[in-house]
């Protein structure tokens, strides 16, 4: 981050400061993986293979796109160049300094950069020499730290965001981080299984080669902070993510240099290496090109959303995920001079939500399905990312929804399912609450809904008002309510409000007492309090 924003006075933007600054490290890197190549091979083996692997296709498309990986990759491969070559003198304090910039650039990386330097370090003598190196490293960190702590606010607010970044990321990989080995980030990163098979392949045999013409130590360092690296990507990381894979893609290049100079003479050799960096590149160019011409769709919709909401004096209510964009353009926009006059709210379903609009608002989502969308059937939506593309993207932000004053489930929800030939329905509890927009002058709100069976009625609460109570044994009915219980200036908030919920088996222990299948406007404002339509029968209770 601080590299990116000292870049801003130059291209007046953080990110594009940082965007360039990791395209540039991901050209210069080219030099630390010659240098290590020419340690086991001929130069020009070296080199072609350094040129080769920066053609890889997660390599290729994460150059440029700001991420940390290539831009700690580039300081650690420095500092792995400078080991290999020995590190006489002061270049122990520089070999030190290099580690520490990878380290505060992708602090989760410590495992493989702790390899790294103590099989850098254990040669040099005396061991004094290593002291500045330490001490400026140890400096450098304490001072990175100090700014996190002054940006935060106090060391309090420090050690909050930290906990909870730590706990969410944990919470991740229990929970949302799937897959079997054609999913991990490293076999989609590199174009998949075959490739990966015959990398890892080459990679063993690189470590061998290594082993035989470096050392035996020196290849056992190598053996180390891969097993290392490879444990870390699939299972302290998002093992889908290609992106993670970039150092460890990067860092083959002089284990394939040096097996495709144990296996040919030096022409034949680099010549191959070409070749397969030639491969790699004619792969991933259309997809490169894409990601260039495709505005990332959580990007574009929180745009567009600022827009929107700065037009119409609406508010925002953005999801979680999206809102760093968000913060980023509210960042942006306040050092152009062009300060917000609407506000912006965490969706409900945030555990950080504290306040909900209480006027016209704008759902900015990464999560459609989550939601009944628009009363009137507004939305937009956004280009994503092709399938040949998906792959080698995150999976996230790219199907995004851009809401006018949609239907926001406040609490008692569970997440929406599917009955087959029927659609989307939620599942609420006993005081099930939506936060329902400001309605047009004249506008019947309708709900397609149905009590799970039991005794016990089921009252719909506007605004604290009982509107309407339905028996608990009635059947799914499209429940048309009076327009006059709801404000057309202030949002409303929709409570389904029963005595008890009901729990449907021994295996599903929820206590279920509505079941929603929609909301929408009324084609004409009903002449009573509620009408009810006939619809067909509810299925009974499904597993989410």
């Amino acid at each position: 981050m601080a590299l990116g924003w000292a870049m801003s006075p130059l291209v007046g933007d953080p990110l594009r400061g940082f965007q360039l600054l990791s395209a540039a490290a991901s050209c210069l890197v080219m030099f630390p993986l010659a240098a290590l190549g020419r340690r086991v091979a001929p130069a020009p083996v070296a080199a072609a293979a350094a040129l080769a692997v920066l053609f890889i296709p997660g390599v290729w498309l994460h150059a440029g796109r700001g991420f940390t990986d290539t831009a700690a990759a580039f300081f650690a491969l420095w500092a792995a160049a400078l080991a290999v070559h020995g590190l006489e003198g002061s270049r122990g304090t520089g070999f030190t300094l290099l580690v520490t910039a990878a380290f505060l650039i992708r602090p989760i990386l410590l495992p493989p950069l702790s390899l790294l330097w103590l099989a850098g370090t254990l040669p040099v003598r005396p061991v004094r020499r290593l002291l500045p190196g330490v001490i400026l490293g140890l400096a450098a960190t304490v001072v990175a730290v100090a700014s996190l702590v002054v940006a935060q606010g106090s060391w309090a607010g420090f050690a909050s965001s930290f906990i909870t970044h730590a706990t969410t990321h944990a919470r991740n990989l229990a929970e949302h981080n799937p897959g079997g080995v054609l999913d991990l980030g490293l076999v989609k990163g590199v174009g998949g299984a075959w490739a990966a098979a015959g990398l890892a392949v080459l990679a063993l045999l690189g470590i061998v080669v290594w082993a035989r013409r470096a050392g035996r130590g020196s290849g056992a360092a190598w053996a180390a902070i891969v097993v290392v690296t490879v444990t870390q990507l699939v299972w302290l990381q998002n093992r889908t993510f290609s992106r993670y894979a970039v150092p460890l893609d990067m860092a083959l290049a002089p284990l394939l240099a040096g097996v495709a100079s144990a296996a040919a003479p030096p022409i034949l050799a680099a010549g191959t290496l070409a070749v397969l960096g030639a491969v790699w590149g004619a792969g991933s160019f259309p997809l490169l090109v894409e990601q260039h011409t495709t505005p990332l769709p959580g990007w574009a919709a929180v745009q567009l959303a600022v827009v929107e909401a700065d037009r119409t004096a609406a508010d925002v209510v953005v999801e979680p995920g999206l809102y760093p964009f968000l913060s980023y353009k509210e960042q942006l926009d306040r050092r152009t001079g062009r300060p917000w006059r609407f506000r912006w709210y965490l969706a409900p379903s945030s555990p950080d939500s504290k306040e909900l609009p209480s006027g016209r608002y704008l759902l900015v989502t990464n999560y459609p399905f989550h939601y009944f969308g628009s009363l009137d059937g507004e939305a937009v939506r956004f280009p994503t990312a092709s399938e040949r593309l998906r792959p080698l993207t995150q999976g996230r932000f790219l199907d995004v929804a851009l809401f006018p004053d949609p239907v926001l489930p406040v609490r008692g929800w569970w997440l929406p399912e599917v009955a087959e030939g029927l659609g989307k329905f939620m599942w609420g509890g006993p005081e099930a609450e939506m936060l329902v927009p400001p309605l047009p002058g004249g506008k019947a709100l309708v709900l397609d809904v149905v009590p799970y069976p039991g005794p016990a009625p089921l009252d719909v609460v506007i605004n604290g008002t009982v509107a309407l109570t339905v028996p608990g044994d009635a059947p799914r009915a499209a429940l048309a309510l009076d327009a006059r219980v709801f404000s057309t200036e202030l949002t409303n908030r929709l409570v389904f409000r029963r005595a008890e919920g009901y729990i449907p088996s021994a295996s599903d222990q929820r206590r279920l007492s509505v079941q929603l299948w929609g909301l929408s406007f009324a084609a004409a404002p009903p002449t009573s309090a509620a009408s009810r339509v006939p619809s067909p029968p509810a299925p009974g209770p499904t597993r989410p």
